[in-house]
């Protein structure tokens, strides 16, 4: 029974996929998805059409660039993981700068609604 009550079954999967791919459906018909209402964007970026094209360019690029760096290695006999890493690095700061923006407005968020309100949070602490 204690599992149950913590772990999520198949219904619950079913049901966060259906809220999932309604809030899509709502970001991109250009409809409010505002938390109020019971929606939310954070974490389904990459979901979207922009976004999944985005990171799958990105993906393209940073593959290219390590294939690339790879084959040149290869050819000049030479074992250098850290010429690899090298190579990839840039392309992992595409998706570095908008999470670190992302996670800017959860702090902002937190300290604005979750700690200024501490009788909310032992409320739900309490439940």
């Amino acid at each position: 029974e204690e599992m149950a009550d913590v772990w999520y079954n198949e219904d619950d999967y079913a049901e966060i996929k259906n809220h999932v791919s309604e809030t899509i459906k709502r970001a991109a018909d250009g409809d409010s998805v505002d938390e109020a209402d019971g929606y939310c964007m954070r974490g389904l970026e990459g979901r979207t059409k922009f976004g999944a094209r985005r990171r799958k360019n990105n993906k393209a690029k940073a593959l290219d660039a390590v294939w690339t760096t790879q084959i040149k290695l290869w050819k000049q006999k030479i074992d250098n993981p850290m010429l690899i890493a090298a190579a990839y690095k840039p392309h992992s700061t595409n998706a570095k700068y908008p999470a670190i923006a992302v996670a800017h407005d959860d702090e902002q968020f937190v300290q604005k609604y979750v700690r200024d309100a501490p009788s909310l949070v032992e409320e739900q602490a309490n439940l």
